[in-house]
């Protein structure tokens, strides 16, 4: 899976976490993933749908969004910590000193974390620790390292990173890291958000036009490239996006991926293109064409998400129209996703479901999508497909939801029923779903 959803190519790493993959793709070492064994005796591990897996890399943006924030939003302007810069100072000053510690501790999953809260906090102090951490014995240790540099913002950190992204070695880096140059670029856009100067954006110009020594390389690193720009949009890259999205011969997954980044970053005037590829023979480009879809105000995207979320003949494509349509709050048509929701295939319902919160989420005003969605629920026999439902309902925000929520909550057997319906209480969020949901922490037990 690449890093946003597009799915294509299988071969890559992912030197970031994503937000919506499509078909399954090697991931991190020691990040364990659903399999389906072939050999005799093996056990079954079952897959999640597919709206499971575009929900688990989706949920984070739910969970910062200033509520009825719109549609159409301009990307967050970096990783800050509140706006009160008096706390957030009180805070850094007590966290520093542990989290210098805790990235010596003897134990890597502490290092690991530590490093990841000092990118993120320590700013200048944090780099001399970080790049020490280079040389640690343990590869994802030496990945937080590589992440953590780029998340301080700081400008002695952003010159280690462009060693590292042109070199792949260096700096004192311990042999054996994965994905060093892909993970440095990516490291270049958390950087990028957080301070760095504009100075580093022709460098990544001139990474993504390299032709490096192999086919699998140059996709590689284009698509680390292409994720640098939906971490900090620049112009810079347009041209690039735009050949390698029109080449044929281009890289699948280099292809999804600037579909995406169009949409992440928000570059109207790829959009064309955008609206041409929603059309494309490949299922692949349609499908990451629809996600880019869901980010874009344009005139052109919703009928053209309304096209593929009614006749496209993927699945996923028309799961991901249908998500998309939602992400344009009130200004998509509702009509479309409860018709879906009611009437629509089996599998394509969850899709809807989702849509419908989403709507109400990405609006500026309450939508009334609570009574279909509840509805839904009462009726629905799938139990993944009530799982959406109860994310969808969360999304709403309506005290309505409450109470459906906790009865779920209470009175199902099943773990993955049990946590999303945990996980739309939180994102109603007013007085009586926090009041439920506290009461049942405390209160339950039992494993489940």
């Amino acid at each position: 899976m690449n890093a946003y959803g597009g799915p294509a190519d299988g071969n890559g790493p992912r030197p970031a976490g994503g937000t919506s993959p499509a078909t399954p793709a090697p991931a991190a070492p020691g990040v364990p993933q659903p399999s389906t064994p072939n050999r005799p005796g093996a056990a079954f591990v079952a897959q999640p749908a597919a709206w499971q897996t575009w929900w688990n890399f989706q949920q984070v943006e739910f969970f910062r969004r200033a509520p009825r924030a719109g549609a159409v939003t301009a990307p967050p302007s970096g990783d800050s910590v509140g706006s009160d810069g008096t706390a957030l100072a009180a805070m850094r000053a007590r966290l520093l000193p542990r989290l210098l510690k805790d990235a010596k501790s003897p134990h890597a999953t502490t290092r690991e974390a530590a490093l990841t809260a000092l990118g993120r906090f320590g700013g200048n102090e944090a780099v001399a620790a970080l790049r020490a951490a280079l040389r640690d014995e343990n590869s994802l240790v030496r990945i937080a390292a590589i992440l953590g540099l780029g998340s301080t913002g700081a400008s002695s950190a952003s010159h280690t990173l462009l060693h590292l992204a042109f070199h792949g070695n260096g700096e004192g880096l311990r042999d054996g890291t994965p994905w060093v140059r892909q993970l440095s670029i990516v490291a270049l856009g958390l950087g990028r958000r957080r301070g760095f100067t504009a100075t580093v954006d022709p460098v990544i110009e001139a990474l993504f036009k390299s032709p490096w020594s192999s086919d699998t390389e140059r996709a590689e690193v284009r698509k680390a490239c292409l994720l640098f720009v939906a971490l900090s949009p620049t112009t810079i890259l347009d041209a690039p996006i735009l050949q390698s999205l029109r080449d044929e011969s281009e890289n699948l997954g280099v292809r999804t991926r600037a579909l995406e980044t169009i949409g992440l970053a928000r570059l109207q005037n790829c959009v064309p293109d955008l609206l041409v590829m929603a059309s494309h023979p490949r299922a692949e480009l349609r499908r990451s064409a629809a996600l880019a879809l869901g980010r874009i105000d344009d005139a052109g995207a919703i009928p053209a998400l309304v096209r593929m979320a009614e006749n496209d003949n993927d699945e996923v494509a028309r799961g991901y129209a249908l998500a998309s349509l939602g992400r344009h709050g009130d200004k998509g048509p509702k009509g479309v996703l409860e018709k879906a929701l009611a009437d629509g295939p089996k599998r394509l319902r969850p899709w809807a479901s989702l849509g419908l919160g989403m709507r109400a989420w990405f609006s500026n005003r309450a939508v009334g999508s609570t009574a279909p969605l509840l509805a839904a629920l009462e009726h629905e026999s799938n139990i993944s497909t009530r799982g959406a439902h109860a994310i969808a309902l969360g999304l709403t925000r309506e005290p309505l939801a409450a109470n459906p929520l906790a009865s779920l909550l209470d009175g199902s057997s099943d773990t993955d029923t049990r946590q999303l319906a945990s996980l739309g209480l939180a994102l109603v969020g007013v007085t009586p779903a926090r009041e439920r949901l506290v009461a049942h922490v405390v209160e339950d037990a039992s494993p489940r």
